[in-house]
């Protein structure tokens, strides 16, 4: 409301006044009019103060209600102004108060979210993402903020049960698996606010359960994969126990046959029960990037070197020769897993090829998962056997998976060492390549990237 239709309002009973004067013969129209008018235009003055500061006072209000709080306004002119200014002041110091104690909560809520390992996400009514910790970015992207989750998190199974909880107002949860290059398990919790009247507040938790399905997987492998495999050496042992307690027990020739075949099948499983053990560890961090800096061509040189000494001690003739190519960098990669690498591929070469092994290390650049002209170090390990037919390349890495199995368990194979190679070359983001030629042998390549901490 203007000053001047107050101070028209304010002077209507002078006007009263002035019209019953007239009215009465006590004064004409003409000075009544020139008076009010006269009395109007000095009453403006008078209020304009007041005014100004009711009007402050309303601006004031307004700026508390939506918490911009500036300084008390001056109040002078106005009834009780002593009063009025401290409640004034007053009511500023709670809202600052409460506006200062709600900025420290929400920091401190937001520090305690980013601490939190598990993914959170809240979004609203109208499934916009208002909020995330440090673990979502990690899922989804700093740039889902203010997004529909649809865009977000491209999930149709969530997003219909983030829409079933905004329409019934209930709790849900739902399984589901995230991740492109690696896929992660996890279990879903979609959790709305108590005030159902209103819903503007949900929240969506990934409880990330991989290494408990892995767990799970890999205990029910194990019993089905090492009962499978041991049962026949157990049984071969079984054999040879009852023979040297039986026929064979006067027999020293027999004797020794036995026991070196009951030595033999010892070893292979005891080589059999490393392999699954080895595989679950590397399972277990199979998500996990290694962090150190290795020198691969080190590492592969101290692989010969105990082999060879393994190879010597059973009399066995190899030759494993060596090509660098030229200066190749460290690379970040766990030397113990790598170790097994080199030995499982130098083993396979040396079992199935004619005991020359070739191997050559070199830099180069290759065009791999859409990538193109990544710098790796290639690691190839060449035999000169029998070779491998096509159908059966695809097929190599999976575990007791054997082309030829009576072959593979004369020769000591537990059938694990390629599952074991892919397993660790996976968790360096690397790649592995299989070439064979039936009747000229087979070239099993290694590629690592030598910017995997960049990549991750």
């Amino acid at each position: 409301m203007s000053l001047f239709l107050i101070s028209l309002i304010l002077s209507l009973p002078n006007a009263l006044v002035l019209w019953l004067l007239n009215n009465f013969n006590y004064l004409d129209a003409l000075t009544g009019i020139i008076i009010y008018i006269l009395g109007l235009f000095l009453l403006i003055p008078v209020l304009y103060r007041p005014y100004r500061q009711l009007v402050a006072i309303k601006d004031f209000l307004i700026r508390i209600n939506t918490k911009e709080v500036y300084e008390t306004p001056k109040i002078d002119s106005l009834p009780y102004s002593i009063l009025l200014r401290s409640g004034l002041d007053n009511a500023s110091k709670m809202v600052r108060t409460q506006f200062e104690v709600s900025q420290k909560i929400t920091t401190e809520l937001n520090i305690l979210l980013d601490k939190i390992p598990m993914p959170i996400i809240q979004i609203n009514s109208e499934r916009k993402v208002v909020r995330q910790n440090s673990s979502a970015i990690e899922l989804i992207g700093e740039a889902s903020l203010g997004r529909d989750l649809v865009i977000a998190l491209r999930n149709p199974e969530v997003i219909r049960e983030v829409d079933r909880v905004i329409k019934t107002k209930n709790n849900s949860q739902i399984a589901l698996k995230l991740g492109e290059d690696i896929p992660r398990n996890y279990l879903c919790y979609i959790i709305c606010s108590q005030n159902k009247e209103s819903l503007s507040a949900i929240l969506l938790v990934f409880n990330d359960i991989t290494d408990l399905i892995k767990g799970e997987k890999m205990r029910s492998d194990f019993v089905a994969n090492a009962s499978h495999e041991i049962r026949t050496p157990l049984a071969v042992l079984l054999g040879c126990l009852e023979t040297l307690s039986g026929p064979a027990k006067d027999d020293k020739e027999a004797s020794e046959r036995f026991l070196k075949i009951a030595a033999d099948e010892t070893n292979r499983m005891v080589s059999l029960l490393d392999d699954l053990l080895s595989l679950s560890e590397i399972e277990v961090n199979q998500h996990l990037v290694p962090t150190e800096e290795t020198d691969i061509v080190l590492g592969i040189r101290r692989a010969i070197n105990g082999l060879e000494s393994h190879f010597t001690l059973h009399n066995k003739e190899v030759e494993i020769n060596l090509d660098v190519s030229n200066e190749i960098p460290t690379v970040i990669a766990d030397d113990s897993e790598l170790q097994l690498v080199w030995r499982n591929l130098i083993l396979n070469a040396v079992k199935y090829g004619d005991g020359k092994v070739d191997i050559s290390v070199k830099l180069e650049k290759e065009s791999l998962g859409g990538k193109q002209n990544i710098t790796f170090v290639r690691v190839d390990v060449v035999d000169y056997g029998c070779g491998i037919e096509k159908i059966h390349l695809p097929r190599l890495t999976e575990r007791f998976y054997r082309v030829d199995s009576d072959r593979s368990r004369k020769v000591g194979g537990t059938g694990l060492g390629l599952a074991i190679v892919k397993h660790v070359v996976t968790r360096h983001r690397g790649h592995l390549q299989i070439q064979s030629d039936v009747g000229k042998g087979s070239i099993f390549s290694v590629l690592l990237n030598t910017e995997i901490s960049n990549e991750s």
